[in-house]
């Protein structure tokens, strides 16, 4: 099943123009590794966010774990759904630390061994002792962590830079949001972690909030 309208990821020199989406999940969402995306004309009723940048994302999404630069959007409107608290945009960066036998981990976390990232995809808390060593698909070890091996690299962070929102209507009055995620789907900055995580160069500019019935 379709999860969002539109979600690139590992995308590069992307330009989307007029788009149009109804639905009840995010109606554009920019993953992890995109780089120089333009989506400039939309028109989106969306039950969840209408726009967002994810970087460290749920685990049924992430697949990466670049970075993203250089998102733009212009000249669109977030229709008005009834009831539902979502953001207009919302950005989200992430942090890790490298995997560490005793430590604990839930749904959503990080880890780097031996030059390779990994993203648990099982609930936890569960306290670590056996280190994901494959480097394809999803893999449970004895102690019952299941990884899913991201890709081969180092990287302790996800960052976000330059992102772009301009001439935007909002029928919902939404909020614009920095975010982290911490629950039960996700949690996109490891403890301890935190102070290494970066989101910068945001740019926000003539958004009407015009709250419709």
């Amino acid at each position: 099943a379709t999860l969002f309208g539109l979600q690139l990821q590992e995308a590069e020199l992307i330009r989307v123009r007029n788009y149009l989406y109804a639905g009840s999940k995010d109606g554009i969402k920019v993953s992890a590794g995109c780089r120089m995306v333009d989506v400039d004309g939309f028109d989106i009723y969306s039950m969840d966010d209408p726009v967002s940048v994810y970087g460290n994302d749920y685990p049924r999404t992430m697949r990466t774990a670049n970075h993203i630069s250089n998102i733009a959007f212009h000249n669109g409107i977030a229709r008005n759904v009834t009831g539902h608290g979502a953001r207009l945009l919302v950005i989200v960066g992430g942090s890790w630390t490298n995997w560490a036998s005793g430590n604990t981990y839930q749904i959503g976390d990080v880890a780097v061994n031996a030059s390779h990232i990994y993203k648990m995809v099982n609930a936890g808390p569960i306290v670590a002792a056996n280190a994901p060593i494959h480097t394809t698909g999803d893999a449970t070890g004895a102690d019952l962590i299941q990884w899913r091996w991201l890709q081969a690299g180092t990287n302790l962070t996800l960052n976000v830079r330059q992102v772009t929102m301009e001439n935007v209507i909002d029928e919902a009055e939404r909020v614009i949001q920095v975010s982290y995620d911490d629950s039960a789907f996700n949690r996109s900055i490891y403890p301890g972690s935190a102070s290494s995580a970066t989101v910068c160069g945001v740019e926000v500019r003539n958004i009407t909030f015009t709250n419709a019935a």
